[in-house]
């Protein structure tokens, strides 16, 4: 929810139209460009990973809270396995 809304907003926004800004910004250097390219890749990473984090099957979720598996093992065992492909493919 946090993320979600200015990933929203930047996607309205091409990233080439950025580009005059992030040079002022920015200057022409290195800077400008590492800014570009993660610009660029943010948004269909983001997408991608939010659509496989949400197709998790549910039973996953209940398995593990049947295991009472604490927090850091749920993230290890069932969210980031469940959500790499999704960020991979992004």
């Amino acid at each position: 929810a946090i993320i979600d809304g200015p990933v929203q907003i930047k996607r309205a926004i091409p990233t080439l139209a950025l580009i005059p800004l992030l040079m002022l910004w920015f200057g022409i250097g290195e800077g400008m460009k590492v800014t570009v390219i993660a610009l660029a890749v943010l948004i269909p990473i983001y997408i991608q990973t939010h659509s496989s984090l949400r197709s998790i099957d549910s039973r996953y979720v209940e398995l593990a809270e049947t295991l009472r598996m604490g927090y850091r093992e749920f993230i290890r065992d069932v969210i980031l396995p469940g959500a790499l492909p999704g960020f991979f493919l992004g």
